[in-house]
Formats: C-alpha cells, structure tokens, sequence
C-alpha cells in the first residue's frame, strides 16, 4: 500500500506574503449586505406609506457600487463615501468608508490621501481590528512610495503588538518579510523568515514555504551553501510533502549556474517524483490544495464522471512537471509535457482549453526572456564601441 503523504499546504498565493487583512473585507461585505437588506427594506417601508425618509446606508452603498463597474469608479466612490462620513459621522459603516475612500486612493496613487484616511481610522478606532486593518494598508502605501523605513516600521509596531494573536502575529510578519525582499534588503529577510520558523505563533502550513523563501533570499545574496542547506532542512522536517519535491527543484535552480550536472540531477529527481504522484491517491487531494503556481491553478477540474481519479491525479502530475521546467525556463521541455498530456486527452474540453492556456502563457514568458536576452547581448556588444567613442569636439 502505497505511504499517504501529509497534507502540506504552506505555499502562499503571494510570493513574500498575503495580501490585505481578508477578515476586514469579509466584514465590509457583511456591512454592504446589510446596507442593502436595510435600504430595501426602508424603501419598501417608504413605498408603502407614501412618505420620504433618508436611507443612510444609500451613500455607503452607492460608493461600493462605483467600485464594482468596469473600470472602477475611484473618483464617484470616494465622493460618496466623503458624503457618508460628513453626514453620519456616528454610523458603524464610517470605518469601513473611511478604509474603502483610503483604498480609492491608493489605487489612484494619491498616496497622500491614503494615508490620511488610514490615519483618521487610526485616530477615531484605537484598539480594533480596524486601526490594525489601516495600519497595514499604511505599509502598503510606504512601499509603493519606497519609503521601505516607514513601512517596516509600521509591521513591526503591528507585529509587535499582536504577539498575543497568532494569524495577525504572521500577517505582520509576512508583511515585514515582504517589505525587506521588496527593497533588496536579503540579510534582513533572512532573519525574518527564520524567526517565524522557529515562532510557534506561526501556523504550521506556512512553514514549508518560510524555508523556500528564506533560501531564495540567500541565494540572492550568492550565497548558494546556505541557500541549498535551507531547501535540504525543508525536506528533512516535512519528508513526506509535496514542498519536499519542490525543494529539489529549487536547489536545481540555485546550482543550475555553478553545477549544471548536479541541478540536473535535482530536476530529474523532482520530476520523477512528481512522476510517483500518479500511483498515490491521497498525494492528488494534496496536490489539488499545495499547488499553487501559474500552471497548477490553471485546472479547475473535470465535472463529475468525466475523468478516473488515477487520471485526474496524472493531470494535476503533469502540471506540477511543467511548472517545474517552467520554474528553470526550460520553457520547450514544459510545453512538451503539457502539449503529450493535451493529445492524451483529446476530447476532454477542459484538459484541452487549460492546457492551450497555459501553452501559450510559456510561449509568452519564453519571447519575453529571448527579448531581455537579446537586449542584453546588443548592449554588450555596443559597449566597446562606446567606451572608444570620441565626443565631437
């Protein structure tokens, strides 16, 4: 009987950590399907005795319905929620206003405004979930402005503070750990990374992908020895995962320049392993919820009936193959693969509509880097020519 695998379900959708604090929005919505629940009802009630009366969940609704047009309406639903806020300054939908008007802004790049709407949530809401909900969306707007000091500052007083609540604990660590990658601070990433390693506040799930990142981050800085060491400690505390295979397909990646012969083997390794998948029913549930790269997601999965589970589990195989080669930009070998598994399954429109997505997608990717390359080989062989120039004089 083939070993089950345990379920390993750390990789992160982001490549350095999640995005904003999905307990607020969830709340948001709450309150926008509250507002409509309310405003229909009052209108109902208005309708029927004949009378005019004020809804005043209207204005917060009509700025959340500016923002669900295409293209988005910033400027209408900041006006709006302006409004809301001015009128009703005591109404419990004002924070939630108040954090859409500074999201508005921040899409619009008014950083300014952002922050000054974050910083009014912060002033009016101390101690909730709200002032915790601004204080990170203030990250975000130092980052895109690159002020990284100000941004690591406001993780760390967030991570600071929730140390005693472990999914907002991580949620600042990540955003931390994300803010020194984003400004090419490695060292410091590092140290990020291992701490929440070793933080018993961090969920367990996460901690495959923390050893991934924190070896990318050391390769970053060249250092290949201890970036290798990190992705052969992931494999040795989580044998039995999914990320354990894709620890061999990253030490391939940082030894394909100084060790081809020995990446090669780690990639041959991998794919082999991925190979086994196939025979392993309980590894399909778990490549189903790990997975989570360009390729992987691409497969919605087949109706019921439509394919055999040993099928399903040689797709979702595939894929992890691809994305592998993929991952390395051996872009021919992962078309190769996707394009045998679409001519496997020729009359299953599903297998075939993804695998033409992801094809091109490769393809795409592939032309992009050929063009980066040949730029660079047409600066290299022009600067000669431009170091001997002589200026007109």
């Amino acid at each position: 009987m083939p070993k089950r695998r345990r379920r390993c379900s750390g990789r992160s959708k982001a490549e350095c950590g999640p995005g904003p604090l999905h307990d607020g929005r969830r709340s948001a919505n709450t309150m926008i399907l509250r507002a409509i629940r309310t405003g229909l009802c009052l209108l109902i009630l208005v309708g029927l005795g004949g009378c005019s009366v004020e809804v005043p969940e209207q204005l917060f609704l009509e700025g959340m319905q500016a923002l669900q047009t295409t293209p988005r309406n910033y400027i209408y639903a900041i006006m709006q929620f302006e409004k809301f806020v001015a009128k009703y300054p005591e109404h419990e939908y004002v924070p939630a206003a108040l954090m859409e008007k500074a999201r508005c802004h921040h899409a619009l790049r008014d950083y300014e405004e952002a922050l000054a709407s974050c910083d009014q949530v912060i002033a009016r809401f101390p101690r909730t979930r709200w002032e915790v909900e601004a204080m990170f969306l203030k990250s975000e707007v130092y980052q895109a402005q690159e002020r990284w000091e100000r941004a690591v500052e406001i993780c760390k007083q967030v991570q600071q503070r929730m140390k005693h609540i472990p999914r907002l604990y991580q949620d600042a660590s990540m955003r931390l750990a994300a803010t020194y990658v984003y400004s090419a601070s490695w060292p410091m990433a590092v140290a990020t990374y291992e701490e929440m390693i070793q933080s018993a506040s961090v969920d367990s799930q996460l901690k495959p992908s923390l050893y991934i990142y924190k070896g990318r981050s050391l390769a970053e800085q060249g250092l290949i020895e201890q970036a290798k060491a990190s992705f052969t400690a992931l494999r040795e505390a989580y044998p039995d995962s999914l990320e354990a295979i894709r620890a061999d397909v990253e030490i391939a990646k940082v030894l394909q320049q100084v060790n081809p012969d020995a990446s090669e083997q780690y990639l041959e390794q991998a794919v082999e392993a991925y190979r086994r998948l196939v025979a392993e029913p309980q590894a399909a549930t778990d490549t189903v919820e790990v997975a989570s790269g360009p390729l992987t997601e691409g497969f919605p999965g087949a109706a019921p009936g439509s394919l055999l589970p040993a099928e399903e589990r040689e797709i979702r195989s595939v894929f992890l193959i691809a994305e592998a080669y993929d991952y390395m930009q051996r872009y021919d070998q992962a078309i190769e693969v996707l394009e045998q598994l679409r001519s496997r399954f020729p009359h299953e429109a599903r297998v075939f509509q993804t695998v033409t997505a992801l094809v091109q997608l490769i393809r795409q990717e592939q032309e992009a880097k050929e063009r980066i390359n040949a730029s660079e080989e047409q600066a290299l062989s022009t600067a000669p020519a431009a170091v001997g120039a002589v200026s007109p004089g």
